[in-house]
């Protein structure tokens, strides 16, 4: 459907000036009189057009004591369609109020008269500076009103809605009742496609035809010069001309931009308030709808330069609205219907009509916050415009002065007439994508997309789906204490494993965990070839990561289980990939065994068989967790944005972005991995996410292939047990063989030792920030007893108050690296807090905390770029998420840790972080050292570094102090995924 966008100025004298505007408004009024509306609301024959906007105006002329009629209007079709129509539908109170125009003609007709004085605007040379914009571009009045009806049927249809469904049976429901519905029925045939979108259009393809457009329409008198020159000296001048036609240009523009400057200096501002009267007859007639009107009326500022720079800029407006915006916006603002820059001809008045949604503050607001470089470009060229730079800087930006000029310029509408008062263009593009979603979404993706064009929006790409992720990923679940974990194989039988994944996923924990109400639950992880034996297909398998499907005793050398931790001394996961890990936390110990035997029932029923279970200590009632080496832990761990923990004024070093963990979410660079997909015809359901980058129900999405990792993560679980006897004597030996070799205010002791090994003190508080001795020791027995609960890193302590300034903490300021960025200083927070330090920036010498310790090993920070964020935001790529507990030791067995982390790449996480950190004999320039707890060759170890003034401090080599029980990699998959592989319909 195209549009007119027709304009009719018709000259006035003084005195019909000055009757006229009453006139218009008993005649015509605005909003537009019963009969009027009655008269233009229907639609031609073809059921489609009809007129969109109309006004009709007196304005006076900025020179001398005229005016102006113009009648300007918004309609279906073309020109003469639009012109015909309204002389057939008001054609009567349009001819009396025109018979008042100056060269109006006795015996003439309207039509005819309309014609005459249509004028045409543009931005070429020669052309009466204009320009007209549609911001819902291909729409008829017909359509826009068919679509709002049937959106508020369908709303109506979905508030009787029953729960319980999933979004593609709520659509086809809906879908079925407009089927039934006579009035509807032409909605489940697909309407005509959107216009493309300049959706990702390059700069170099718009380059060229910038050029080329900007050439044919100011250029062209140099090219005619260059013409006639090639026609007098012969074609061998050629080059030669070209050159001088390039100089004379570059000449014009050095001199058009020096004249712009000198006039900017002494231009006039306005700075008069409007006039009270005038003033109130707009504000009667604004806000009476959904929809606005306005008139500006300024004069343009003499001189040639003026009259190029107006038209260079609605040139530039033309080719950004063809070439670069979506269709019907200006940048990014959406908000206008129909809108219009005229200059009288033969004139330098200047006049502006805008059809736009939304009240007039918020419309005027948009554009000075979100466009007022192209606002004051154009307006800048008005007398009495607030002072402006280089054309388009300054003027509109002073926000105030802005407003009161362009309240100052306006007149009131005595006329004006909306085909849809109650709708604006969000309506209209929202009801457009209900219909083409009504009739062609055909997955439960698109469905979901759907209803969110009911009140809500389509979900942003970084925004978690929390209800389809398990709740491990929010939190270790530390307030339900108790716990166990499972390991258990298969069966064979497709339909027998589909049969125990479809029971136990109903006690599966998803979402943030503080909601659950279980007093017991399970998280549950899928080996790799639980994947196959659960009915996926091997091409669907292999899109796993080699990491995962490999297992992790097939990586033993590069995670560092050798020797004594190689994989044949291993209790469990050496000999065989586990298929299904499950944790049980609950409330109580019952809890626990009741959940068990439910599942151990269900395994024998359908031939699932536990190959070992670990049995779980119970979570500490403090809420802080002390491993078994002594020393507090959890403290520091990465902060997924989005999450709650997230939203808790929490440092910026440890915020990471949701695709650092959870598939098919944006990582710290922005990028969506790839991940594993599945054919959709094994999806024919549609159970499962699509794996489309836009949902716009314009293209045909159901053949896409499906998202199997989306809103999944990987789990690494290892079974660590800890010589606690041996690490406390080698830490008295060396404390006892160390005792003077460094003077106070150092203190040798076994903690001191223990501390610089793990780069922190048994009660949590850092060596960067307590390099002498523990924070709790300087504390009074308050204070202290206040930071031990500020560790707690469970749930279960996440409302807990502390008392602003309780604790005597640093507050880090911004950092000025040598390279890169600076990291902002840490954010104030009510908590206090012992972990916002920065290793390169506070502790760069390792003279503090050795760059060996445990903890800088598992995360430098910016400890090899000091005080850089982008060192900072290279570590964060490669954290860990973790929510281990201790385990209770079999007969036999040292107690320990089940480490267990989660990660979006097990290869960059979790491997990266073993072999090349803290394996690693020469990270950060050492030589000869690895984890003095988990490095994996301690044979090769020639001691540990305690770097000082006094010299390095070098310990004896360590001995093997934790030692590898059991491993594997397993996926947590999301509650769909969970669902697809029970084998739900």
């Amino acid at each position: 459907m195209t549009h007119a966008l027709v304009t009719i100025v018709a000259p006035l004298d003084a005195e019909k000036l000055k009757i006229l505007p009453d006139l218009i408004s008993t005649k015509l009024a605005n909003p537009a009189g019963a009969s009027i509306e009655q008269s233009l609301s229907p639609l031609d024959e073809d059921g489609e057009s009809s007129t969109h906007f109309a006004s009709l105006h007196a304005i006076p002329a900025g020179a001398g004591t005229n005016g102006y009629l113009i009648f300007e209007f918004s309609a279906d079709g073309s020109d003469d369609e639009a012109l015909a129509r309204f002389d057939r539908q008001i054609g009567g109170p349009l001819k009396e109020i025109f018979s008042h125009a100056t060269d109006w003609r006795e015996g003439g007709t309207l039509l005819a008269y309309l014609r005459s004085h249509l004028i045409q605007v543009g931005h070429g040379l020669f052309s009466a500076p204009g320009v007209a914009f549609a911001g819902t571009p291909g729409m008829s009045v017909g359509r826009i009103r068919k679509e709002r009806d049937l959106a508020a049927e369908i709303t109506k249809l979905l508030g009787q809605q029953q729960g319980g469904f999933r979004a593609i049976d709520r659509l086809a429901a809906a879908r079925a009742a407009i089927a039934g519905q006579k009035d509807f029925a032409w909605a489940l045939d697909p309407p005509p496609p959107p216009q493309p979108d300049n959706a990702g259009v390059t700069a170099l393809s718009i380059v060229l035809p910038l050029i080329w457009s900007f050439a044919r329409t100011y250029l062209w008198p140099i090219g005619l010069a260059l013409l006639a020159w090639v026609i007098f000296a012969g074609i061998a001048a050629l080059w030669t001309g070209v050159k001088a036609a390039v100089v004379v240009a570059v000449i014009l523009a050095v001199i058009l931009y020096i004249l712009l400057i000198r006039a900017e200096a002494s231009d006039w501002v306005d700075e008069r308030w409007p006039e009270r009267a005038i003033l109130d007859e707009i504000l009667k007639r604004e806000n009476c709808g959904a929809q606005n009107h306005m008139v500006s009326v300024t004069r343009r500022k003499p001189g040639i330069v003026r009259g190029f720079t107006i038209r260079l800029l609605f040139w530039i407006i033309t080719e950004l609205v063809t070439r670069l915006y979506r269709p019907g916006f200006l940048s990014d603002i959406g908000t206008i219907h129909f809108a219009r820059w005229i200059t009288v001809p033969g004139t330098r008045d200047f006049i502006f009509f805008s059809n736009y949604g939304g009240s007039w503050e918020s419309y005027l607001e948009d554009f000075i916050t979100r466009a007022h470089l192209g606002l004051t470009g154009i307006w800048s060229n008005s007398i009495g415009f607030p002072r402006s730079n280089n054309l388009v800087q300054g003027g509109a930006s002073d926000g105030e002065r802005f407003k009161r000029y362009a309240r100052r310029s306006m007149l009131p509408t005595p006329f004006w007439y909306s085909a849809y008062r109650d709708t604006t263009t969000s309506h209209i593009r929202t009801n457009a994508s209900i219909r083409r979603g009504l009739a062609s979404a055909l997955t439960n993706e698109e469905a979901l997309d759907w209803l969110t064009l009911f009140g809500s929006a389509v979900r942003p790409d970084e925004k978690i789906e929390s209800s389809e992720i398990q709740s491990l990923v929010f939190g270790g679940l530390g307030f339900l204490p108790f716990g166990i974990c499972l390991l258990y194989r298969l069966s064979g039988s497709q339909h027998e494993a589909q049969a125990f994944i479809k029971q136990l996923t109903p006690h599966v924990a998803f979402n943030d965990g503080r909601r659950l109400q279980s007093d017991a639950v399970i998280s549950i992880g899928l080996g790799p070839e639980a994947l196959a034996k659960l009915g996926l297909p091997p091409e669907c398998v292999k899109g796993f990561p080699a990491a995962y499907l490999g297992g992790m005793a097939a990586r033993a050398r590069v995670v560092g289980d050798i020797d004594e931790n190689a994989p044949r001394k291993w209790s469990w996961g050496s000999d065989e990939l586990l298929d299904v890990t499950i944790l049980i936390y609950g409330t109580s110990a019952q809890a626990v065994r009741d959940l068990d035997a439910k599942i151990h029932e269900s395994a024998a029923s359908h031939g699932a068989t536990e190959r070992y279970r670990i049995d779980l200590v119970k979570v500490e009632e403090a809420g802080t967790k002390t491993e078994p080496f002594g020393f507090v832990d959890g403290i520091s761990q990465p902060l997924i944005r989005g999450t709650y923990k997230s939203l808790r004024k929490p440092d910026s070093i440890h915020i990471v972005e949701p695709g650092e963990f959870l598939l098919g979410y944006p990582d710290n660079r922005g990028m969506i991995p790839p991940g594993p997909t599945l054919s959709p015809l094994l999806d024919p359901h549609n159970r499962l996410p699509i794996a489309a980058d836009d949902h716009d129900f314009a293209t045909n999405i159901v053949n896409t292939p499906r998202e199997l990792g989306r809103n999944g993560t990987f789990l690494v679980v290892r079974q660590l047990a800890q010589d606690v006897e041996g690490f406390s004597a080698y830490c008295h030996e060396e404390a006892s063989r160390l005792q003077k070799r460094l003077a106070p205010p150092y203190r040798i002791d076994e903690e001191f030792i223990g501390a610089k090994l793990v780069g922190r003190w048994k009660d949590g508080s850092s060596l960067v920030r307590h390099p002498y001795k523990p924070k709790g020791e300087e504390m009074s027995g308050e204070e202290r007893l206040r930071a031990l609960h500020s560790h707690a890193p469970s749930e279960g302590n996440a409302d807990a108050k502390h008392a602003p300034g309780a604790e005597k903490t640093v507050s880090r300021p911004t950092t000025s690296p040598k390279t890169g960025s600076p990291i902002e200083g840490a954010a104030k927070s009510n908590r206090p807090d012992d972990n916002d330090f920065l290793f390169g920036e506070e502790d760069p010498e390792a003279l503090r905390c050795p760059y060996g310790a445990h903890i800088r090993r598992a995360n430098p920070r910016d400890s090899f770029d000091p005080g850089s964020k982008e060192q900072i935001d290279i570590s964060n790529r490669h954290r860990l998420l973790r929510v281990g507990r201790f385990y209770e030791p079999k007969q036999g067995e040292k107690r320990g840790l089940l480490f267990m982390c989660l990660n979006g790449s097990i290869e960059r996480q979790f491997e990266f972080i073993q072999q090349s950190w803290l394996d690693s004999p020469s990270f950060h320039g050492l030589s000869g050292e690895q984890d003095p707890l988990v490095g994996g060759d301690a044979k090769s170890c020639t001691g540990f570094l305690i770097p000082s003034r006094d010299g390095p401090v070098r310990l004896k080599p360590l001995r093997r102090f934790v030692t590898t029980l059991g491993g594997g990699y397993f996926f947590l998959p999301s509650k769909r995924l969970l669902q697809f592989l029970g084998g739900d319909d």
